[in-house]
């Protein structure tokens, strides 16, 4: 009944703190490596992620200790797959909304607007809802049609992505992107009255908040404490 739920938050928290790897291949723009090749190894690469891996703790036990012996291997087997499917889906619509917001900030209209949706449907009763119990019963019984949407939006998926880094991963636009540049909040004026123990605390707080992988940090341990 939560399915819909659950991806629906899976998206937004993927676009929010999963990390998008185009920068670990800026270095190899200046060598004669195919583009296609990086591309993949981008795609590969952004599998090995803990929101890939958080949900198999849950769907793996469910379909072995519930779905197996209640419903038959076959039925776990379908499920486990059609979950499989959805979480590689969420997991290249979150990479693709990553490269979008990069490229131009008024991308984040779309995780908004999917926040939006979700939050409209749940005021309807009973909206969301039915959908989730359907989209349950036809990943247990292995229903082709669902699969094969999910199928065809995964392959659309990785072609707009191929399309997107083709054109935008430059070493020139890369250097002008992500160069080294000062802005953002300052502490120094509030702990001035400290002197250089101040100054110091001051550094700490703008290189934690300037920072993506402690920044992501600070923003996933409520999460978790949720």
């Amino acid at each position: 009944m939560w399915i819909l739920y659950y991806l629906a938050a899976d998206y937004l928290i993927r676009c929010l703190l999963q990390q998008i790897p185009s920068l670990e291949v800026i270095p190899y723009l200046r060598f004669r490596i195919r583009r296609k090749k990086l591309v993949n190894h981008l795609l590969v690469r952004s599998s090995y992620s803990i929101f890939n891996i958080l949900p198999l703790f849950i769907l793996i036990p469910f379909s072995v200790l519930v779905l197996g012996p209640s419903k038959g291997a076959a039925t776990a087997l379908n499920f486990l797959t059609g979950c499989l499917l959805r979480i590689m889906l969420n997991n290249l619509l979150g990479l693709l909304t990553g490269l979008l917001t990069r490229i131009n900030s008024v991308y984040w209209i779309i995780p908004v607007g999917v926040a939006a949706v979700v939050a409209l449907a749940t005021s309807l009763e009973g909206s969301i809802k039915e959908p989730s119990r359907a989209l349950g019963y036809a990943l247990a019984e292995g229903r082709p049609v669902p699969s094969l949407v999910v199928v065809g939006m995964i392959v659309a998926a990785i072609r707009t992505i191929h399309w997107l880094l083709h054109r935008y991963l430059r070493v020139d636009l890369a250097g002008t992107r992500y160069r080294l540049r000062s802005k953002g909040a300052s502490f120094s004026g509030r702990f001035s009255r400290l002197g250089d123990s101040g100054r110091y605390m001051s550094l700490e707080l703008s290189m934690l908040l300037h920072n993506k992988r402690s920044r992501n940090t600070m923003l996933m341990v409520p999460f978790f404490l949720v």
